[in-house]
């Protein structure tokens, strides 16, 4: 028990957090245009609650941003105006991620109350996409998929997002740039291995030397207890760190293992995420129209 507890202690403790930032975090959207400006509105009263909600948005407020959108959208009758409010919804459910939500709205057909031939209307498609596929439904997905890909730009940017996420680069354009993170990762059983030998020289091996000295120095000084205890004769202090010893000896071992993970999963952040944000190949990238 005693081994069991100590083990798990151990490999706690020499979990380090990988040098970069996790994969793949996806962006907000930057839009470059907005769908409309306060002029299309005939009451200055419904123009002022839009306003209000838009401000909102640029503050990150945003749930008082849905309660304006929905004002705006119940208090008009024009269908101008409406499409307006009702995009503003959506966007800002999307940017809240309220995937239930937008999952909710698009059962609803709410698409049908928007021209399709409007220059946002695929910003629009890309959010339900974007949230249906977060909700797991694959049927849907694939016939927004299948509309947007009708633009062959778009389908390409869509399969080099997938052959990145999934690290597929049988068809890809930058299978070398795989083969690049290939050739500088590090395998976690020579890590593994190395502390197994020398405790600490994983750790040396993926460039962790703080990590390095604090498990040479730990189970050197454990080692040296040990033995101490045995000189001495001290049999029931011999076990208990003959007890701790293995438990961080054998979570040094399972550590650097889940290290070396985290520290490739850093290197192919590095190596890849540059490409999906100047490439604009998030399908966050592909929605351009704010309210």
């Amino acid at each position: 028990m005693a081994l069991v507890l100590f083990s798990v202690l151990g490999g706690c403790f020499f979990v380090k957090k990988a040098p970069l930032k996790p994969l793949f975090e996806s962006p907000l959207p930057n839009p470059s245009f907005s769908i409309t400006n306060e002029s299309i509105f005939i009451d200055p009263l419904i123009e002022l609650e839009y306003k209000l909600a838009k401000s909102f948005i640029q503050e990150k407020a945003l749930s008082p941003a849905l309660a304006s959108f929905k004002r705006t959208s119940f208090l008009t009758k024009d269908p101008i105006e409406k499409s307006a409010a009702t995009y503003g919804l959506i966007y800002t459910y999307f940017l809240a991620k309220k995937w239930d939500a937008l999952h909710q709205l698009y059962i609803s057909g709410i698409l049908d109350q928007i021209d399709q031939n409007a220059p946002y209307f695929n910003d629009l498609l890309w959010m339900f996409y974007i949230a249906l596929k977060e909700k797991q439904i694959p049927f849907v997905c694939d016939n927004i998929k299948s509309y947007l890909c009708q633009n062959k730009d778009v389908e390409k940017k869509l399969q080099e997002f997938e052959a990145i996420k999934t690290a597929s680069f049988e068809q890809s354009a930058y299978k070398a740039v795989y083969q690049n993170y290939l050739n500088t990762k590090k395998s976690s059983e020579l890590a593994s291995f190395l502390n197994l030998i020398i405790p600490g020289s994983g750790y040396l091996y993926l460039g962790q030397y703080q990590s390095a000295l604090t498990a040479f120095v730990l189970l050197s000084l454990l080692l040296w207890a040990l033995h101490s205890c045995f000189s001495q004769r001290q049999k029931a202090a011999a076990f208990l760190v003959f007890s701790v010893f293995v438990g961080f000896y054998w979570g040094s071992i399972v550590g650097v293992r889940e290290s070396c993970k985290l520290y490739n999963q850093s290197l192919y952040t590095f190596y890849f995420e540059p490409i999906l944000v100047k490439e604009k190949l998030y399908p966050e990238s592909q929605i351009t129209y704010a309210p």
